[in-house]
């Protein structure tokens, strides 16, 4: 049985990050503690996660992921 056609969501979400530049990554979202950055990292934590439930990544390689996403934060901060 086919999934859900996410193609057109896809498109709409690619569009909404293709507009928004650096200098907006610090600003304040409507979500309570988020910046635009934040809010950018926690959706796309989230659709990892989908994306590796879906394929069945095994933890060891989902853990790999987060432990290069938050190297590579703590190399953008120095």
């Amino acid at each position: 049985m086919p999934g859900p056609d996410l193609a057109h969501a896809a498109a709409r979400v690619a569009r909404l990050l293709d507009g928004i530049t650096d200098d907006q990554l610090d600003v304040a979202t409507p979500c309570e503690g988020l910046t635009v950055g934040a809010l950018l990292e926690h959706f796309l934590g989230l659709t990892q996660a989908f994306t590796d439930a879906a394929r069945k990544t095994p933890p060891e390689r989902r853990a790999f992921w987060v432990r290069s996403m938050r190297s590579a934060e703590r190399s953008a901060e120095s």
